[in-house]
């Protein structure tokens, strides 16, 4: 089954600029209105969903929305789990609260305004009790991640009855081929199903590689259409959800 492509094309308009916080979060939360509209996807999130995204890009916003708007679809709230500190959650939606993420001397792609902007978009869904986000990394920035202790921290702080979608770097959300292979945060996770956010044509990210600033990023995605796809295992997804280019994001900056 695919995703309706209109609805993709309503999300889309939220990319078009990552300079003004305020009108990106007006953009997001007119989106919460597109859950109304069918959203028919090849899963039914009786398990948990991670997504794997490129950092530092405006696309998994309105991916990760379409994935919302599918799972309250279905009768259920939803827990967004994301690749940050509970801090950097607490920052978002509160007080300003002391923590590294955002206020990182070297960010990464994480800490992007497109990523905070996401967050922002949901407040009003989260007020409401519709969807809960959650951040499973430490405060400590320079401790190396741990795919295991993330997948505990999780499953510790998610609402049980939820949809569970995780939404985390590509490389962490990649399934092991082989059981010799080191852990990824899929694995640690167990039953799940995994989606990668893959670009059709050419695009940019912004990202530390090893240069920190806007990078070209090739297309990822072969010959498969826009929407949601189903892929060899591999490739180690499920499924490919195809947007047509990745367009960056610059860090937020207080």
């Amino acid at each position: 089954m695919k995703i309706i492509l209109s609805l993709i094309l309503i999300m889309s308009g939220s990319v078009s600029s990552d300079r003004s916080v305020a009108s990106i979060d007006d953009n997001l939360g007119a989106q919460h209105e597109a859950c109304r509209m069918a959203v028919p996807l090849p899963f039914d999130f009786e398990k948990p969903v991670v997504v794997g995204e490129f950092h530092g890009t405006n696309q998994s916003g309105p991916v990760i929305m379409s994935l919302i708007c599918g799972a309250m679809g279905t009768g259920r709230s939803v827990t967004l789990a994301v690749e940050m500190p509970p801090e950097a959650v607490a920052d978002v939606y509160g007080p300003a609260v002391d923590n590294t993420f955002w206020d990182q001397q070297y960010p990464d792609g994480r800490a992007s305004i497109a990523t905070r902007n996401l967050l922002l978009g949901l407040r009003g869904l989260r007020l409401s009790g519709a969807v809960e986000v959650i951040g499973f990394e430490t405060n400590d920035q320079s401790e190396p991640f741990s795919e295991a202790e993330a997948a505990e921290s999780i499953m510790n702080r998610r609402r049980p009855e939820d949809a569970l979608i995780v939404l985390v770097g590509n490389y962490h959300a990649r399934r092991k081929l082989d059981p010799t292979e080191e852990a990824t945060l899929t694995s640690e996770l167990g039953d799940v199903v995994n989606v990668q956010i893959a670009n059709s044509l050419p695009g940019e990210a912004w990202a530390c590689m090893p240069d920190c600033g806007v990078h070209r990023v090739g297309g990822s995605s072969g010959h498969l259409p826009l929407g949601i796809n189903p892929v060899s295992p591999a490739n180690r997804f499920d499924f490919f959800y195809v947007v047509e280019r990745y367009t960056s994001s610059e860090p937020y900056r207080r």
